[in-house]
């Protein structure tokens, strides 16, 4: 796919009215995201389909079977082509990662901060630098993550930052050990786990303290340019 992580990103913001809530903005982007990747293969598949010497209700009856959802070995998949366009696959993974630091980014330019002056992007290991305004030396790092928790084992659950900014939707990923785990992590680096609502009294009802509205992260991050520390 062609289509850059800011060419959606703008494309999401101008569908939305004018909205400060990056949950909303993340939700239109994981959905243009979608409609660009099912384009893409009606596109390509048109293009194979086009070289090939059949008549045209029969070149439809191939595509629309191939762009059906299939079951192989009681596993879904969203078509065939899903199973065929590996670069596709390969392309998805960096372009959602951006998509949510792009999110994340957007929340702290609403609340004023500046690249390069407030904060940096992607730099040490990490994908956010917040930098208190009267000491450069004094940071709070902030890791981002897209929708899922799995790439991670809740034994030893560590990540690069002292914050962790994840737009999680699926609750059950989240256990009373993983739960515990983040809580220990963030209360040695005073940072909070900033999640979407749902998925955040899900884990209050769990037990979980050190977890807010994800829409909360730029406010936060402006009281710590001012002052030098969390709220």
């Amino acid at each position: 796919m062609k289509i850059s992580s800011d060419d959606i990103f703008k494309k999401a913001l101008a569908s939305l009215d004018n909205t400060n809530d990056i949950i909303k903005i993340h939700e239109k982007t994981y959905e243009i995201l979608k409609e660009e990747k099912e384009r893409y293969y009606r596109t390509e598949l048109e293009k194979f389909l086009s070289s090939i010497d059949i008549p045209k209700d029969e070149k439809i009856k191939v595509e629309n079977a191939l762009l059906q959802k299939r079951k192989i070995d009681n596993k879904e998949y969203s078509n065939f082509m899903e199973e065929v366009a590996v670069r596709v696959r390969q392309s998805i993974q960096p372009l959602s990662g951006s998509l949510a630091e792009l999110c994340v980014e957007f929340a702290l330019k609403n609340e004023g901060l500046k690249l390069n002056e407030n904060y940096d992007r992607r730099k040490k290991h990490t994908d956010f630098i917040i930098y208190y305004i009267k000491d450069k030396n004094k940071i709070h790092r902030i890791e981002v993550k897209n929708v899922s928790l799995r790439e991670r084992g809740s034994r030893g659950l560590k990540f690069d930052g002292d914050s962790l900014a994840g737009f999680f939707n699926q609750e059950k990923e989240f256990t009373d050990e993983n739960i515990k785990v983040i809580d220990d992590n963030l209360n040695y680096t005073k940072g909070y786990c900033y999640v979407p609502i749902n998925t955040l009294h899900f884990i209050l009802s769990h037990g979980g303290k050190r977890f807010k509205d994800i829409n909360k992260l730029g406010e936060d991050m402006k009281y710590f340019t001012e002052n030098g520390f969390m709220p």
